[in-house]
């Protein structure tokens, strides 16, 4: 079970990387269409990420090491999610017609 959730963790942060280019070039063409595989990408690791780290912390409760990761795991979860709010909300303006470069 744990290799499945590492692989598919593995899986998908080289997507995230890959999405990432693909959100920067359409934040810089203010294409609302390129942000939606990096929201996508995003949102499935951050969901595997926090699932894997829920597992490992049940497994070995009294571990320090294992306490100290997942509170690392989960501050940087936290900055994927307000990364995400982010981009949606960018998404949301370029969908309503604002946020564009050109119209500053």
């Amino acid at each position: 079970v744990i290799f499945v959730f590492v692989l598919l963790m593995v899986i998908f942060s080289g997507f995230s990387a890959i999405a990432s280019l693909v959100l920067i070039i359409g934040l810089c063409t203010d294409n609302r269409l390129l942000l939606l595989p990096w929201i996508a990408c995003v949102s499935i690791t951050t969901i595997l990420d926090v699932a894997l780290s829920f597992y490992f912390l049940a497994d070995a409760l009294s571990d320090l090491v294992t306490i100290i990761f997942c509170i690392v795991d989960y501050t940087i979860c936290a900055l994927n999610i307000y990364c995400l709010l982010c981009v949606v909300s960018q998404y949301q303006e370029y969908l309503a017609g604002r946020g564009r470069s050109h119209t500053v």
